[in-house]
């Protein structure tokens, strides 16, 4: 006998969590399966402690994950315009809700890797993804490699 399964309620499974660091002070949305659920990783929280003070032009987001790095880049150089990418739709949905929180604008779409990416950009960003669920995996992160060197 089958039972029926419950409707599924985004906004059950949310997670927000404050982010200040260096005088920029976000909110961050995070959903179930997105990297570093309901916290900031430690490798995110050193790049953005160290990121170029003047930065501009188009920028990429490669895993953008919840949006954590390109959010406190919005909001740091107004004139930055950033493309998200993502191949998790939760993480794209994550990203989708930090921008929306914090009132910030930014083009998020789904990309395995630059399947999907058909411009140039002045700046890419990424804290890359090293894990394909609980395996480490540096598959992604070569593809980047290869592409930009």
């Amino acid at each position: 006998m089958s039972k029926p399964v419950s409707e599924f309620k985004q906004q059950q499974w949310i997670k927000e969590y404050p982010l200040n660091i260096n005088n920029i002070s976000l909110t961050i949305v995070s959903l179930p399966g997105v990297f570093s659920f309901g916290e900031l990783d430690k490798g995110s929280e050193l790049l953005l402690k160290n990121l170029p003070e003047n930065l501009s032009g188009q920028g990429l987001d490669f895993g953008c994950g919840a949006g954590v790095l390109s959010c406190y880049l919005l909001k740091k150089h107004t004139q930055l315009s950033l493309d998200l990418i993502d191949v998790n739709v939760y993480a794209l949905a994550s990203a989708k809700l930090t921008l929306e929180k914090n009132a910030l604008k930014a083009n998020v779409f789904a990309s395995d890797v630059f399947s999907k990416v058909n411009k140039e950009y002045d700046l890419l960003l990424s804290n890359p993804p090293f894990h394909s669920g609980q395996k480490t995996n540096y598959q992604c992160s070569r593809r980047v490699y290869q592409r930009i060197s």
